[in-house]
C-alpha cells in the first residue's frame, strides 16, 4: 500500500476574502494585498506584499471590479465584474453605454456591503473613450470620488 501526502491545508485571513452570501458580495473591512493596475501584478514593499487598509482597500475593490468583465476568471465569483466590459465590442452605440453605465456600475458597487450609495455621475464621451465620474458614500459616511474611463472604439 503506497501512503501519500496530503497537500496542506492553506488557511487565508478572513480580512482578505470576498463571500458570495445570497447573492450579496461581502467584503470584510480590513487588509488586502495591493494591485498595481500600471504594472497588472501585486506590489511588493520590502520584499513582502504591500498590503492596502480601510478606504483604499475599497477604491483597489472597487477599481478592480470596474476593471473586470462578469465572468473572465474562474477564480471570482458568479457576477463579479462589470457587465459594460462584456459589452464593449458588440456594437453597442457608445451613446447607450453611456446611458447605461451608471445603472451598472451602482448595481455592480452596491453588492459590496461597504458602499451605502452611488451616485452624482458625470459621463464623459471622445471618439475612443468614455470617462465617468461618480462619488461613492459608505456605510462608515466617508466619501469617495471615483474617475473610471475604458476604450470604446
Amino acid at each position: 500500500m503506497v501512503s501519500r501526502a496530503l497537500p496542506p491545508q492553506i488557511q487565508l485571513p478572513r480580512t482578505t476574502a470576498d463571500l458570495l452570501v445570497s447573492d450579496i458580495l461581502i467584503t470584510e473591512l480590513g487588509d488586502s494585498p495591493f494591485f498595481d493596475f500600471n504594472t497588472g501584478d501585486f506590489a511588493l514593499e520590502g520584499g513582502h506584499l504591500k498590503i492596502c487598509q480601510d478606504r483604499d482597500n475599497v477604491l483597489l475593490w472597487i477599481r478592480k471590479t470596474l476593471s473586470t468583465p462578469v465572468g473572465i476568471h474562474p477564480i471570482y465569483t458568479q457576477g463579479y465584474g462589470t457587465p459594460l466590459l462584456n459589452m464593449l465590442g458588440t456594437g453597442t452605440s457608445a451613446i447607450a453605454l453611456e446611458v447605461m453605465l451608471p445603472n451598472m456600475i451602482r448595481k455592480t458597487l452596491l453588492r459590496d456591503n461597504r458602499i451605502q450609495e452611488v451616485d452624482n455621475f458625470l459621463t464623459e464621451r471622445t471618439l475612443d473613450r468614455l470617462t465617468i465620474s461618480f462619488s461613492v458614500k459608505l456605510t462608515n459616511q466617508s466619501n469617495l470620488n471615483i474617475d473610471q474611463s475604458w476604450v470604446i472604439s
